[in-house]
């Protein structure tokens, strides 16, 4: 992989990759591919994923690159956004992965109190996931809604929504007397 001596190498790059030239796509694509590695090496990613998660992450910079504004910041700092994101996501995806092959862990946290375990069951699938997101794996709005590909708003409405459900189920009702 060559190196690039400066900002306008990587500027003539993006032009020639979006413009089709085959080495400036490679050039482009290997400087990337390097970046991401290490900034998710950096993530503390275990070594037999990081490979997987910067493949995957360049692509999604090289789907992007035509965004790229170097007014903005340097394409290293913008690299970093998308492989930040990607970790996250990967850590996010391994909780709930954590959680469905756990799912004893949100029965267990359930039967803490019987009538909560009561309440529980008036919910349908959708509503329980949601639960279980936000209580048991503690993720905020702003995560949950981008996981369900809707606004933290629609998400805290609907969060609202099976809390209010919870508290006029009779057995919780009973319990808040």
């Amino acid at each position: 992989m060559e190196k690039p001596s400066r900002d306008a190498d990587i500027r003539a790059w993006i032009r020639g990759y979006m413009e089709g030239d085959a080495r400036a796509g490679e050039l482009l694509a290997g400087h990337v591919l390097a970046t991401v590695r290490r900034r998710i090496k950096g993530y503390g990613v275990p070594a037999n994923d990081v490979d997987d998660l910067a493949q995957s992450c360049a692509l999604e910079v090289l789907r992007h690159a035509s965004e790229f504004d170097p007014t903005r910041g340097r394409l290293d700092s913008w690299v970093g956004g998308f492989a930040f994101n990607t970790v996250r996501q990967y850590r996010r995806q391994a909780r709930l992965g954590q959680a469905v092959r756990n799912r004893d862990d949100f029965v267990a946290r359930a039967k803490v109190s019987a009538p909560l375990t009561l309440a529980l069951t008036c919910l349908d699938e959708n509503e329980k996931r949601l639960v279980r997101m936000r209580f048991v794996l503690r993720m905020t709005s702003p995560e949950i809604a981008t996981d369900l590909n809707q606004t933290p708003d629609a998400t805290r409405k609907q969060i609202s929504r099976i809390l209010e459900k919870l508290r006029k189920h009779p057995s919780i009702h009973q319990l808040l007397r």
